[in-house]
């Protein structure tokens, strides 16, 4: 059984945590909170807290049951969490040795299984013309943040799910998971924190609302990490869209069920409504065919009034059911609104972590043999066994073969091409123009202008040469052709 004593310290280690956390200023026993935290905590901005009762009683005393701790207590309950881990059960001995000692773009076989990769990996990237060495390689750790959100897709039910997006600083995109069991050779520790930190986990809010917030949620000083979260809350929304589709569609269907059954219900409360009118109606016309056969002055007379007194009621029941049929009407047109609101869908997002996550990364410096070709850097993410943000300058796609533009540009095979005419080297960055005809790159000072589009407008056309001569005199004929009829 836990004594008074020790209750005390658990009491007061956790309040000075929460507090220092918060940010609030601790002075002894004077406290000076955040006036934001002081509305969350419904107390003044100077407190003077105490942890054992005192003679005097002007401290606050804090134990087990008083509000002021439960409210602490809710507080950092709804509030989120954040972890740092660091990944280096990757990092074998033997694995680094051979990356700082031998030649990774090497054809020798290891028995290495991870240099193995890394040297497969290396393979699959060439480059024309030259063949690169290694001058520098380094070991550093990239830090990712994994925030994770907290989705509520909310209508007549309610459907919860944790959705974690790993944002790299690097490419600003999202990154493939990592399985931290492989990744890390310790057991994280739960109770024990390098320093305080400020949570900005909130109440569930519409996704709208967290979009529209995102810039809010950070300070301003945490740029980084505020970019790569409205990053992650974009990417966010685009993976909820599908599943917020599939989840509307279900909410329709169910929605529309319920309101094929509200106007069956009450279409047959109203043909009840007029159940008693049509055996008015019936008993008029049953009156009405007496009169008619009336053998006698005295007897038609007598059915006569008793029609007249039906044709009374009659109006009077329709009366009434005018009143009840509109009474119904109103009545299913509110029912309808209360469905309508009750199956009206939106999704709350909360963020309730944020983890950062340094992963090894392996950095290789190339030089080539040609002085016109730049240094190139390869990254090389150690734990997904991939290259990281190697892609064409030109299109922005995985570069796998790669060629140096005269521009400096290091580009793929699709965005490098020689001129047309003179076959100068050449990318879609540097090219001045592309023949519409042939869709060839062209210098600047290549191409023959388009005499068809020159006439027809004072924009000009470029063409190659080959296309110009070839193509140009036919279309003009054709063209002027055209003219004269």
């Amino acid at each position: 059984m836990i004594s008074d004593r020790d209750q005390q310290e658990q009491v007061r280690r956790f309040v000075l945590a929460f507090l220092g956390a918060c940010g609030a200023q601790t002075d002894g026993r004077r406290i000076r909170l955040p006036r934001v935290l002081a509305r969350q905590l419904q107390v003044d901005e100077q407190l003077e807290l105490s942890f054992v009762p005192t003679a005097s009683g002007e401290a606050e005393c804090i134990t087990y049951g008083h509000p002021l701790l439960d409210r602490m207590i809710a507080l950092s309950i709804r509030r989120g969490a954040t972890a740092s881990l660091l990944c280096v059960r990757a990092l074998d001995p033997e694995f680094l040795h051979l990356v700082f000692q031998d030649d990774p773009f090497s054809t020798a076989e290891t028995d290495n299984r991870q240099f193995a990769w890394l040297k497969r990996t290396l393979r699959r990237v060439s480059f024309s013309k030259s063949q690169p060495r290694v001058v520098d390689r380094s070991l550093s750790y990239h830090v990712q943040l994994l925030f994770g959100f907290r989705v509520a897709l909310i209508s007549d039910e309610t459907r919860e799910r944790l959705m974690f997006i790993l944002m790299d600083p690097l490419t600003e995109s999202a990154d493939s998971p990592v399985d931290i069991t492989e990744a890390i050779s310790f057991v994280p520790v739960t109770d024990g924190s390098t320093g305080p930190e400020t949570s900005f986990a909130g109440d569930a809010e519409p996704l709208e609302t967290l979009m529209s917030r995102a810039n809010e949620e950070f300070p301003t000083h945490a740029y980084a990490t505020l970019r790569l979260y409205r990053k992650a809350c974009q990417i966010l929304e685009d993976r909820l869209q599908k599943e917020l589709r599939e989840f509307k569609a279900e909410v329709d269907r169910r929605l529309k069920e319920d309101l094929e059954r509200i106007e069956t219900y009450y279409a047959g409360l109203a043909q009840e409504a007029l159940d008693p009118l049509r055996r008015m109606f019936r008993q008029m016309a049953a009156s009405s065919v007496r009169v008619q056969l009336a053998r006698s002055f005295e007897s038609e007379t007598r059915h006569t009034k008793q029609l007249h007194l039906l044709r009374q009621r009659a109006q009077a029941l329709e009366a009434d059911y005018k009143e009840e049929a509109e009474q119904l009407r109103t009545e299913m047109v509110r029912r309808r609104n209360e469905l309508t609101a009750k199956y009206q869908t939106r999704a709350e997002v909360r963020l309730i972590s944020c983890a950062a996550v340094r992963v090894p990364r392996l950095t290789f410096t190339l030089r080539f043999g040609d002085p016109a070709f730049r240094p190139v850097t390869l990254v090389y993410d150690v734990l997904r066994a991939r290259l990281v943000d190697h892609i064409c300058e030109a299109c922005e796609q995985p570069l796998s073969a790669a060629r140096f533009c005269e521009c400096g540009d290091l580009v793929c095979s699709d965005c490098f091409q020689s001129c047309a005419d003179c076959g100068r080297d050449l990318c879609q960055s540097c090219a001045s123009s592309s023949c519409h005809v042939c869709g060839h790159l062209l210098c600047s000072d290549c191409g023959k202008t388009c005499s068809w589009a020159a006439m027809r407008s004072s924009s000009s056309v470029a063409v190659c040469t080959s296309c110009h001569h070839e193509i140009c005199s036919l279309c003009l004929r054709l063209v002027c052709g055209i003219d004269e009829w």
